[in-house]
Order: C-alpha cells, then sequence, then structure tokens
C-alpha cells in the first residue's frame, strides 16, 4: 500500500494535535503522561512551531546558520517550546481526565 506523503492540511494537523493532547491529559501516571508530553511536543507541535518560525522570519533554523537573524529565531523557538511546554504541564496539573477543548496555538 503505498505511503501518503502529502502534508495535512491545518484541520488534520490539528486533529492530530488534539488526540495528542488527549493522551497526554488523559494519561494515569508519570510514565505514560512523559512518553505522550514527548511525542506531542517533538513530533507536532515543535515542527508546526518551526514552521511558522521559518516563514515568518525567513530563516533556516539550522544550528549552523549563523546569520543574527537566524539565531534570534532558534531563541525564539527554545523561548516558544518552554512556555508551551509550562502551560501543557500546568493544564496537566489542572485536568480532571475529561476531554479537552481544541487546543490551538
Amino acid at each position: 500500500m503505498p505511503i501518503n506523503c502529502q502534508p495535512m492540511n491545518n484541520q488534520e494537523s490539528t486533529k492530530e494535535i488534539n488526540l495528542s493532547l488527549d493522551a497526554f491529559l488523559q494519561a494515569v501516571n508519570a510514565e505514560d503522561a512523559d512518553d505522550a508530553l514527548t511525542f506531542l511536543v517533538e513530533k507536532q507541535i515543535e515542527p508546526l512551531v518551526k514552521k511558522i518560525l521559518r516563514g515568518k522570519f525567513h530563516v533556516s533554523l539550522r544550528i549552523n546558520d549563523e546569520h543574527l537573524s537566524n539565531q534570534d529565531a532558534l531563541e525564539l523557538s527554545g523561548e516558544i517550546k518552554a512556555l508551551i511546554l509550562f502551560k501543557l504541564r500546568h493544564l496537566k496539573m489542572e485536568n480532571n481526565g475529561g476531554e479537552n477543548e481544541n487546543f490551538e496555538a
């Protein structure tokens, strides 16, 4: 069966993020929550943040790109990731295991 290589549209992307967010919020033990959070951030949120930053600032986001604008965007990417992690952990602490609202950054 051929693999679909077409990029996800915004609706599909949002649905995938919401499913991963649900998995994180509903995880019963710390190990499952950590695994779900790692997947959510590394596979879904971080690529989305980088895509947005690349488009807005016209940068490569490669570590070896020494242009000042690229270095600034890399720093901003790290700050955004830290803020999202903080908010997700806070949301997890407040969550009562119910279904989450639509999560869009």
